[in-house]
């Protein structure tokens, strides 16, 4: 089983400013979603997220269609951590985390300012990783897109920097998603995400 433990997912500032934004502390459940790896099936559902960036959040799961016959990948958000599991090898298989203001609306309806107190990256955390994943940062503004990909195989924490992001106005966001894909046969836990000024908050999970 693939498995991959994400201790805290966070914008993180250079400067310390006067308060700190949590996106989404994972503490507001979100039903677990299953999808076949060798069928070219997927599965979505919004839930209310008091704790999270918007107040709601989209999960998607997509199953591929090249993996291994009776094999799943899952997606599991409780007791503070999203929880992605993918137990068979594949190559198309995917999920993926949206932040919303309403159920059922991609975008927020007013642009987010991710740069108000100095914020300048976006960190992920990893707890545990015993294989590699691809990790997919997208980020939208009023004008335009781009996605940062990201090959960890390690615990530790990943970075993006505001920079490495091409045409971004940071202080008009309207639309962030984390896609998580291409790992094999283990899962990977989120523990929170955060944007925070000072320091990264580490999570343990079991």
């Amino acid at each position: 089983m693939r498995m991959f433990y994400f201790s805290a997912l966070a914008w993180m500032a250079l400067s310390t400013p006067a308060f700190a934004l949590s996106p989404d502390t994972f503490e507001d459940a979100h039903a677990m979603l299953t999808e076949a790896m060798d069928v070219g099936g997927s599965t979505s559902s919004w839930a209310p997220a008091p704790g999270a960036i918007g107040g709601f959040r989209q999960v998607t799961v997509e199953g591929g269609n090249s993996g291994t016959p009776g094999h799943e990948v899952t997606s599991e958000i409780t007791g503070g951590s999203w929880l992605v599991t993918m137990d068979g090898s594949g190559n198309s298989e995917w999920v993926r985390l949206l932040w919303s203001d309403a159920s059922g609306v991609s975008v927020f309806s007013s642009p987010i300012d991710l740069t108000a107190g100095g914020q300048s990256d976006f960190i992920l955390s990893i707890a545990s990783l015993n294989t590699g994943v691809e990790i997919a940062v997208y980020i939208l503004d009023t004008d335009s897109s781009d996605t940062v990909y990201k090959y960890p195989n390690a615990a530790g924490d990943v970075v993006w920097d505001y920079t490495e992001f091409t045409g971004i106005d940071f202080s008009q966001v309207n639309q962030i998603t984390v896609t998580i894909s291409s790992i094999s046969s283990d899962s990977v836990s989120f523990a929170a995400a955060e944007l925070t000024p000072v320091s990264l908050q580490a999570y343990s999970v079991e």
